[in-house]
This record gives structure tokens, C-alpha cells and sequence, in this order.
């Protein structure tokens, strides 16, 4: 039976309209795929709460105000996820890889010709109709 488990996503957009992407460790699963940051939803927090957590462990910065943008599941081989996805408005800070990962700002359409994460797709598609 495969894994369950949530997580929450946020996309963070520069003034040019780029969308910041984090590069996985070559150490864990999916490795040295791009994705969105976030990560997953402790059991004592709800999907906002993981998503100011997160955004405060991995990047170093504050979320002001923020939009839901979507939820949905999708399932690797081994692990079901639901997916929680807010697109940041407003934050505090200088965005800063805390955790030594890779940060890059990217295009939308430059994403999908990268190696990014299968399961972010459905975001990305969504963040390409926006955009045109």
C-alpha cells in the first residue's frame, strides 16, 4: 500500500514574473528534479499553517498575503500526495536557500523544458494559463 501524505506549495514570482523553482538533493527521492517549494504538513498543523513553516525553514521569509490557488492528489509509484498550492502575494524578507538547496527564478514556459517534478505538473499548467 503506498504512503500518504500532504503537502503544501507556495509560488513565489518575481517582478519580471518568474517563478522561483528549488533544485531536490541528489540524496533523495526524485533527485536533482526542479519543484516548488514547500513541503510536507506536519500532523499538528493545518496545509496555511505548513505553508508559513515552510516558507520560513526553506527560504527564510515571511508570508504576508497569499491566494489558494489549488488543491489536488497525485501518486507515485510508492506515495500518494495531496497537494495544497497557494501563490504569494506579499512577503517579508530576502528570499535565501536555508536549507543549501539551489534557487532559481525560471520562466513558465522555460519550466517545462527542465527536469522538474512529475507531480507539479497540474501547477505549472495552471501558472501557464494565467500567463497568457
Amino acid at each position: 500500500m503506498p504512503k500518504f501524505i500532504q503537502v503544501s506549495i507556495f509560488i513565489l514570482q518575481n517582478k519580471q514574473g518568474q517563478i522561483l523553482l528549488s533544485l531536490r538533493d541528489s540524496q533523495k527521492e526524485h533527485p536533482n528534479q526542479w519543484e516548488f517549494p514547500g513541503g510536507k504538513i506536519e500532523s499538528h498543523e493545518g496545509p496555511y499553517q505548513a505553508l508559513l513553516r515552510e516558507a520560513r525553514e526553506e527560504l527564510s521569509i515571511k508570508i504576508k498575503s497569499s491566494d489558494f490557488l489549488m488543491q489536488y492528489f497525485f501518486s507515485y509509484n510508492d506515495l500518494f500526495v495531496h497537494l495544497f498550492v497557494w501563490l504569494v502575494n506579499e512577503f517579508e524578507g530576502n528570499v535565501y536557500a536555508s536549507e543549501s538547496q539551489e534557487l532559481r527564478w525560471f520562466d513558465v514556459k522555460e519550466i517545462y523544458d527542465i527536469p522538474y517534478l512529475e507531480g507539479d505538473r497540474k501547477i505549472l499548467d495552471k501558472l501557464s494559463n494565467h500567463s497568457n
